[in-house]
This record gives structure tokens, sequence and C-alpha cells, in this order.
């Protein structure tokens, strides 16, 4: 039985709600008066001047007009709050909070998982003890701490993220970022601003960022790709790099791994590169191809610097095109021509494998069912009805297996295509 009361309200009220014992559910409305229903028979609705006051021992839903100003002190279950556009400001909830088509947002803890879109206004959240996931947010972006994931998209203000329990991403991001701590993995997506990273320690992707890049320390590998502004990085692991490096832009990374780094074929930059392995140089009008510990030189009027460190080997070389890549873990590995051959060939011979092998195991299922068959007896039309469902389920998987097979030989075709235009088109460039 649900318990209801209603009160006259206007259209841009102050409500309170200063506890729910279960979940709660609050719903902006066109009308001028609060709706609450109960689970309970001890809901309470109280108005002052300043605002009106709401209690429910039990679960709750509220309906209220879509301009009020919204505050919440304890919710002891889960909470939802949709198309409420006044401020709004949550104090504790003890379950998960899903947020959507509110206005500018406070949360201070949230004991489960946090899901928010569509805010108009600034997101600040200080603690999530969840998963959180946030989009749309028109306005700055701040977190003390999540406990589990962030995923970040489409934020139309500054970011700033003191520490991260889990893995990162932040994406479509239209403002400056600035993360204090990482515990797992971070990938950097399309970002209009400069980014500042202070310690990660996993891996960190970088793509499309339109700023400048500063990571002071990366425990992990890195990966960057389509940064137009400059590079600093420290970082533990390797670096993979494929930088736009315009004129006067800087680059300086330090790495406990190798460094792989591709640039521009017009580069216009002095280039430091210090290393306790192998130096390797392709594809730029240096007479140094190989070496060993340090090198440096100048490219065309060396507007721009690139200063790479590794403990490992450095590649360097000018990138003629989009190289075929293959997805590995969080990122991209590029493969060379010979080696883009030779998975396309392996990929044939295993699916030729598993084919030979599916066959062999449905040829001694098809044994296996003969003999069983064989001891009914006089039950030819169970063993003719048996038989037969056996003979469409081998049809079907041939079927499958030869659609397989199609479909890897098309992808060792087109594989060997482009390794043959990757090595035509090195042939002019060298």
């Amino acid at each position: 039985m649900s318990h209801e009361q209603s009160l006259e309200t206007g259209h841009n009220p102050t409500v309170l709600v200063q506890e729910v014992g279960g979940n709660l559910v609050v719903l902006g409305w066109r009308e001028p008066r609060l709706r609450a229903r109960s689970s309970d028979d001890r809901l309470q609705l109280r108005q002052t001047e300043e605002a009106i006051i709401v209690t429910s021992a039990g679960d709750c839903q509220l309906y209220l007009p879509v301009e009020s100003t919204l505050a919440l002190a304890e919710v002891h279950g889960d909470l939802q709050v949709s198309e409420v556009r006044g401020a709004v400001t949550v104090q504790s909830c003890q379950g998960n909070l899903n947020l959507s088509q509110v206005g500018a947002t406070r949360l201070e803890r949230v004991s489960g998982d946090l899901a928010a879109r569509d805010v108009a206004g600034e997101l600040s959240i200080d603690n999530v003890a969840g998963n959180a996931s946030l989009a749309r947010v028109h306005g700055r972006l701040r977190v003390d701490t999540c406990a589990g994931d962030l995923a970040a998209k489409e934020i139309f203000g500054s970011i700033a993220v003191e520490h991260v329990a889990g893995n990162a991403s932040i994406s479509h991001g239209h403002g400056d970022l600035h993360i204090g701590q990482c515990a797992g993995d971070l990938m950097l997506k399309e970002l209009m601003g400069a980014a500042m990273v202070d310690q990660v320690s996993g891996s960190v992707a970088a793509k499309e960022v339109q700023g400048n890049l500063h990571i002071n320390h990366c425990s992990g590998d890195l990966r960057v790709r389509g940064l137009t502004g400059n590079l600093h990085a420290e970082i533990s692991g390797s670096a993979m790099l494929k930088l736009a490096l315009a004129s006067q832009s800087r680059c300086w990374v330090r790495a406990g791994g190798d460094i792989t780094c591709k640039v521009p074929p017009a580069l216009d930059a002095h280039v430091r590169l210090e290393s306790n392995g192998e130096l390797r140089i392709k594809r730029l009008p240096v007479a140094l191809e190989r070496s060993q510990g340090h090198a440096e030189f100048t490219v065309g009027a060396g507007t721009g610097e690139l200063h790479l460190e590794a403990d490992g080997s450095i590649y360097l070389s000018a990138s003629l095109d989009e190289a075929a890549e293959f997805q590995f873990g969080p990122f991209n590995v590029d493969l060379d021509p010979e080696l883009q051959r030779e998975m396309a060939e392996r990929a044939s011979e295993w699916i030729q494998q598993v084919t030979e092998q599916v066959e062999r195991q449905m040829e001694a299922v098809s044994a296996q069912l003969d003999a069983r068959l064989s001891q009914l007896g006089s039950s030819e039309e169970i063993a003719a009805r048996v038989q037969q469902k056996m003979a469409q389920a081998m049809r079907r998987a041939e079927e499958k297996i030869a659609a397989a097979v199609r479909q890897a030989e098309e992808r060792a075709r087109r594989a060997e295509q482009r390794a043959e235009r990757q090595e035509r088109r090195a042939r002019v460039y060298t």
C-alpha cells in the first residue's frame, strides 16, 4: 500500500529531503506543486519559509517543478534524479546514483556507482566509492576521489580529477585537463585543451589532443598519436609516438624502455637522441642511419625541438602514410609489411587447421552415433530421425566453417595488398 501527499509550491521552490530510508526517485514536472508517494506511512511533508522538507522511512517517489532547487541530505538506498533544472546537492547516497537533465550539481558522498549525464552547469564530486560514468556536462567538472573506474566524455568546461583508484577515460573534452593520480590505465581522446597528468600507475594512451600534454610520471607504457601541441613525458615503460610536430613545437620524452617515434617527412626541428641501446633513423635527410648512444642533428630550419631519452633503443622515422594497425590491449600496434604478410599467412593456416579438426570431430561423433543406433534394433524410425538431424547439424557447421574461411582469406588478401602498397611507397621515398 502506498501513501501519498502533495503541496502547492509555485514554479521554483527549494526542496530539502532530510532522510529517505529506502530508494528515492525524483522527477521534475510542469505543475507548480510537489507530490510525494511512499511505501511507508511515515511520509512527511513540511513547509517552512525557506524550503519544503521531506522525510520518508521507506522507498519514496517525488514529483516537483522542473525549476526546483533540490537538496538531499541522506538517502539509504539508490537515488535517481531527472529533469530538475535548478541546483542539485547530495550529501550522502548509500546506493547507486543516477542523474540526468539536471542543473549545476554538487555530490559529497556516493557509496555505489554514479551515472550523470546532461548536466546544465558545473558538476562537483567529492567521493564516489564505485565507478563513475559522466557525459555531457556543460560546465566545469571536478572529481576529488573515485574508488572505481572513471569515464567522462563531452565535458564543456575544464576538468580537474584528483584521484582515481581504477582506470580513467577522458574523451571529447573542451577545456583544460588536470589529473593528479590514476592507479590504473589512462585514456585521453579528442581533447581541445591542454592536459596535465601528475602520476599514472598503468599505461597512458593519448589520441587527438589539441593542446600541450605534460605527464610527470607514468609507470607503464605511453602511446601518443595526433598531438598538435608540445609533449613532455617521463615514463618507466616504452613509448610509441606519432607526432605532428608543427613549427616551433617542443617534445621531450624520457622512457625506461624503447622509444618508437614517427614524425612528418617535412620535419623542422633540432633533434637530440640519447639511448643505452640502438639508435635507428629512417626516411630523414641525415647521414646517420644507425648508431649507439647519442645522436644530435638539425632537420630543416630547426625551429622546433625533439629530445628523446631511452634506457632501451630509439627508432625514429618519417611517416609516409597511415600504416595498418592491429589492436593489442588498450593500444594499437603498427606492423611492418613483412609481419603483416606473415600474420595473414598464419591466419589462413590456422583456419584450415580448425576446419580439419572440426571435420574429424564431426566424423567421430557420427561414427559413435551409428554404433549406438545399431544397438536399438527395430527402432528404425527413431534412428532415421536422429540421423537426419545429425546431417542437418553437420551441414550448418560446414556452412559456418566455409563462411569463416572466406572472411579470413579476405582479411589476409587485404592485409597483403596493404603491405605491398606500403613497400612500393617506401621504395619511392627512400
